[in-house]
């Protein structure tokens, strides 16, 4: 959790409090950074001085959505000479399902499957995992490269963007895309949308906007999609669209 301070006030702050809710309070900091150790409700307040005035603000922070814990996660190894990769799942809150796909067109349901793959390349794996008790189901991203020597150039800073709506109708699967970053804004970026099984479903060249709007084709089937841009200085924006 990330909190900063935009109070205004005539005169210059002589102090300024946190209290985080749950015993734990930080003075003069415009900016806190915070991790809850566990799940509920808190009330958290700043409170202001300029030595002739004192006010506060409290806000009620919701945390006892089980799923907020929920992330996944997984490691890798890559076995270059025989073209295979052992995936371990590192994911966080009880995954009990997992779907993986290795890009080449084939998944798995196991925690921690062995892949073969048939040639080398660069790959996009995907891992959706769930707790079917909770109801939580998220997923996670990545390209690997198989039996290639990696270069710099090869490099790529993987950046997630924000969707909306999400989940979108299979009759008019349209949707927004937010979060690029000042540099790629007007630039030509590469648009790929694949699904879970690494199958292309579209690709584009597009425009970087703040507000980038999209449409896949109508009547796909329902399911996890996944949209990928990526600039010409090797970064890489990742996002997951659900048809329903």
């Amino acid at each position: 959790m990330s909190l900063t301070n935009t109070s205004q006030a005539g005169d210059q702050l002589s102090s300024l409090l946190w209290n985080l809710g749950n015993g734990i309070l930080m003075s003069d900091e415009e900016q806190v950074q915070f991790t809850y150790d566990s799940l509920g409700i808190y009330t958290i307040c700043l409170s202001i001085s300029t030595g002739q005035c004192q006010d506060d603000t409290c806000v009620v922070l919701d945390l006892t959505e089980p799923c907020l814990v929920f992330v996944p996660d997984f490691a890798f190894t890559v076995n270059q000479s025989n073209l295979s990769v052992q995936f371990i799942d590192l994911s966080e809150g009880g995954a009990n399902q997992w779907l993986w796909g290795f890009g080449d067109g084939t998944t798995s349901n196991d925690q921690n499957p062995l892949h073969y793959y048939d040639a080398p390349g660069e790959y996009t794996v995907c891992l959706l995992a769930q707790n079917t008790g909770l109801g939580c189901n998220a997923s996670l991203c990545t390209t690997i490269q198989i039996g290639l020597t990696a270069t710099t150039e090869e490099t790529r800073r993987n950046l997630a963007l924000q969707v909306f709506p999400n989940p979108v109708p299979q009759r008019r699967p349209a949707f927004t895309l937010e979060g690029l970053l000042d540099r790629h804004l007007g630039k030509t970026l590469s648009l790929e949308v694949y699904d879970m099984h690494g199958k292309t479903i579209l690709t584009k060249k597009v425009d970087g906007q703040k507000r980038l709007n999209l449409h896949l084709p109508a009547l796909l089937p329902a399911g996890v999609y996944f949209a990928e841009l990526r600039s010409e200085d090797n970064y890489v924006y990742r996002a997951k669209v659900l048809v329903e």
